[in-house]
């Protein structure tokens, strides 16, 4: 299970590296559905139950934490639509979304809170 968790966060942050990265914007929304897909198929995983215990904790962690940051970028939701080729597209997170949708509320809040916080 350490390998399977291991290979996650490399993977995650490959998809985050590529999409900072990228330098025109056909790399970036290539990048983008790249990180999109991640997300997808990670929480697939998380909603079939494939990881147990302390992985499933950080894994459904990230998936949280990155789907709160995609609602908060007004910048990519119109990408977001334009990506779905079907009703199925996406249904992974979707599924994830609706099933935690007040833990997702809980981080919204405090990421707006977080956000307007007075310098330390």
């Amino acid at each position: 299970m350490l390998q399977h968790l291991q290979d996650f966060f490399k993977a995650m942050n490959e998809r985050e590296t590529a999409l900072k990265s990228a330098q025109c914007d056909a790399d970036k929304v290539h990048a983008f559905v790249e990180y999109l897909n991640f997300l997808e198929i990670y929480s697939a995983a998380i909603n079939g139950g494939l990881f147990t215990g302390t992985a499933r904790e950080l894994v459904y962690d990230k998936i949280a934490d990155s789907l709160v940051i995609l609602e908060n970028a007004p910048q990519w939701h119109d990408q977001i639509e334009k990506s779905r080729t079907s009703h199925v597209t996406y249904k992974h997170i979707l599924k994830f979304m609706e099933r935690e949708r007040r833990e997702l509320s809980t981080r919204r809040t405090v990421a707006r809170l977080l956000e307007n916080a007075p310098p330390t």
